[in-house]
C-alpha cells in the first residue's frame, strides 16, 4: 500500500499514522455506504445503485481530507501536500474507501432486507394468529417454477427457491389488478427483488411469475 521508497523517507511514526488513518476512513466509508444503502431499501423496497454508496463513501472522505488540508496544511504528520509520500496516501484513502463503501452497500442491504422479512408477516404459518375469521382473507399460491425477466440481472437463486411454491395472504375484495398490485409491491418489500411480472388468472391464481434484480448493464 505504501511504496518501498517512500517508506524509506517517511519516519515509522508517519507510516503508522498514515495506516491508521486509512483504515478509518474505511470504516467511515463502510459506515455511510451501509447507512445509505439502508435507508434507501428501507423507503423504496429497492436496491440501491452501486455507484451512488460508492459515492457516498469516497465523497466523506475526500470532505473529510479537504477540511483536515484547511486546518493543518498538511495530511499526514509534517508531510508536505506536494510530497510524494501525501500522493500515495491520498490515492490510497480513496481507494481503499472505495472499496470499502461497497462492502458497506452490500451489507446495508441486506440487513434491510433481512428487517423487512422479519417485521412483516408474509405467509400462513406467519399470520394465522392475527387472523382469526374465515373470509377475511385470499390466498394466493406462487408457481414451483419462477422465470427470470428479459433484459434484467437475475436475482440470487436463494431467494426463488423461497419464493418457489410460497402461499401469500391478501385481504378479499380486492379486483384482479388490486391484488397484482399488492402482489408486485409486496414480492419487491418482502424479498428485495428490484422487478416483478406477473400475470393472475380471472380466479386470482398466478399463471406467469417472473422476477429480476435490475436492468442488464446497469
Amino acid at each position: 500500500m505504501i511504496d518501498p521508497v517512500v517508506a524509506q523517507l517517511v519516519p515509522t511514526e508517519t507510516l503508522v499514522e498514515a495506516l491508521v488513518g486509512i483504515l478509518g476512513f474505511t470504516l467511515l466509508a463502510a459506515g455511510a455506504g451501509a447507512g445509505v444503502a439502508f435507508t434507501y431499501r428501507w423507503y423504496s423496497a429497492d436496491e440501491i445503485p452501486e455507484g451512488v454508496a460508492v459515492l457516498v463513501g469516497v465523497a466523506l472522505v475526500a470532505l473529510w481530507l479537504n477540511t483536515q488540508t484547511a486546518l493543518s496544511q498538511a495530511i499526514i504528520g509534517n508531510t508536505g501536500l506536494l510530497e510524494p509520500g501525501t500522493a500515495i496516501y491520498t490515492v490510497a484513502a480513496f481507494v481503499a474507501s472505495a472499496i470499502a463503501a461497497d462492502a458497506g452497500r452490500r451489507l446495508g442491504d441486506y440487513l434491510a432486507r433481512d428487517v423487512f422479512m422479519v417485521a412483516t408477516p408474509r405467509t400462513i404459518t406467519e399470520v394465522t394468529q392475527l387472523v382469526r375469521s374465515a373470509g377475511r382473507v385470499i390466498t394466493v399460491d406462487l408457481p414451483n417454477e419462477i422465470e427470470d425477466i428479459d433484459g434484467y440481472d437475475p436475482i440470487e437463486e436463494t431467494t426463488k427457491d423461497e419464493l418457489a411454491g410460497q402461499t401469500l395472504l391478501f385481504p378479499r375484495r380486492l379486483t384482479v389488478d388490486q391484488l397484482r398490485e399488492r402482489l408486485i409491491a409486496r414480492l419487491e418489500r418482502d424479498f428485495g427483488i428490484g422487478h416483478v411480472d406477473v400475470d393472475l388468472e380471472p380466479d386470482g391464481s398466478v399463471g406467469y411469475l417472473a422476477v429480476g434484480s435490475r436492468p442488464a448493464g446497469i
